[in-house]
């Protein structure tokens, strides 16, 4: 994606190309040691128990478990080649796939876009890859699968139908993005995608032993032992704790539960008006990334490892040159938590301008989005924010 002024400067020199390696192996080293050595990162043994269980055909769910795996089950059969080495090596497999995945993509934005764009974009992430890598987590799983369906949904629909249903099955709430798809027209493409989530759906009906059963106990465990809408965790930076920060005490849990409905039913629409507006390819990839920003701050399990899946966000705005926004980035969503959890880290944890900080990401590229359709079609421009 080009950006709709002029594109940032390619040029960042020998220095740029050093610090770049030095970073990469820096951080390979640091947390490929981290998850050899160092015990943590609980959610890598749910994945290695859900994949010894997928693979022998046994019980999926224990609500009793320490770290339960909640995945929908298709996720527990993409998992099962971890079983087939020691629970060591798998820590270290989870890691190695997500750090190579970040590599992959910081390389191609050197070479689309120049080492500036991929500096800025680093310096943005940096927090989020951090805690990803730091709790063996998988969302740069699910943020290769979001970039390779946004490359490939001109070239090779069906590629990107089955990696838009792959990043689905993982999270869950990557389905807002099917909210544009639909607003801008996009049947054929939609009705892939739900070709694609059914096939991969039917995997464990197909393999476990308790068939289409699976889904009911999975459905079971996350209603047991996910709090909505208000969270149990104040770390968590979801449009709920936050609201449920300012209203505890002050509402009761069913108007509370309106008040998040009624936020999460305006956002979904006021996307729908928007993304009806794409008139371009580039104002297509503007809104899906628009889109990612409500997909990751309404999901009740908005971690900050999760804001990992803003990369593809963050990208647009450098590309587009929203240097407001970026700075907006910078001082709420990096630099500014790092700041207060010096002092302290529950007030970081529980003033969510984490959360507000990806709002106004949303905000500027459905903007940009507007300008980019405006002059497609020879309107007014739109000033941006």
């Amino acid at each position: 994606m080009e950006s709709s002024t002029s594109r940032p400067s390619k040029s960042l020199g020998r220095w740029g190309i050093v610090i770049a390696s030095a970073v990469a192996l820096a951080t390979f080293a640091l947390f490929g040691y981290r998850a050899w050595v160092i015990p943590g990162g609980t959610d890598a043994e749910a994945y290695y128990n859900a994949a010894l269980r997928a693979a022998s055909g046994a019980p999926l769910y224990f609500a009793s478990e320490a770290t339960p795996f909640k995945y929908l089950p298709p996720v527990a059969y993409f998992l099962i080649p971890l079983s087939w080495i020691p629970f060591a090596w798998a820590r270290m497999a989870i890691f190695l796939i997500s750090w190579l995945i970040a590599a992959r993509l910081y390389r191609g934005l050197l070479t689309q876009y120049g080492g500036w764009v991929a500096l800025l974009v680093f310096v943005a992430m940096a927090r989020f890859h951090n805690h990803d890598f730091l709790n063996l987590q998988i969302n740069h799983w699910v943020l290769g699968l979001f970039v390779l369906f946004t490359l490939t949904r001109k070239t090779r629909p069906w590629v990107s139908a089955f990696a838009f249903s792959g990043m689905a099955l993982f999270k869950f709430t990557p389905l807002v993005l099917l909210v544009p798809l639909l607003a801008m027209g996009r049947f054929r493409e939609i009705l892939r995608i739900l070709v694609a989530i059914t096939v991969l759906a039917a995997i464990p009906v197909a393999l476990h032993p308790d068939h289409l059963q699976i889904y009911s106990e999975w459905y079971a465990l996350v209603k047991a032992t996910t709090p909505w809408p208000a969270p149990d965790f104040s770390v968590v930076q979801s449009v709920q704790a936050a609201l449920w920060y300012v209203l505890q005490g002050r509402v009761s849990p069913e108007a509370f539960s309106g008040a998040v409905g009624a936020v999460g039913v305006i956002a979904v629409l006021g996307l729908a008006a928007v993304a009806r507006r794409a008139k371009t390819p580039r104002a297509e990839i503007l809104v899906l990334c628009a889109a990612a920003v409500p997909a990751v701050i309404f999901s009740p399990l908005a971690w900050k490892h999760v804001y990992v899946l803003l990369w593809p966000a963050a990208v647009a705005v450098v590309v587009e040159r929203r240097w407001k926004t970026y700075g907006v980035v910078i001082a709420t969503m990096s630099v500014g938590p790092g700041l207060i959890a010096l002092f302290s880290k529950h007030l970081a944890d529980r003033s969510y301008i984490t959360v507000a900080g990806a709002t106004v990401i949303c905000v500027s590229l459905l903007a940009a989005m507007r300008l980019e359709s405006g002059m497609a079609s020879g309107g007014k421009k739109i000033n941006p924010l």
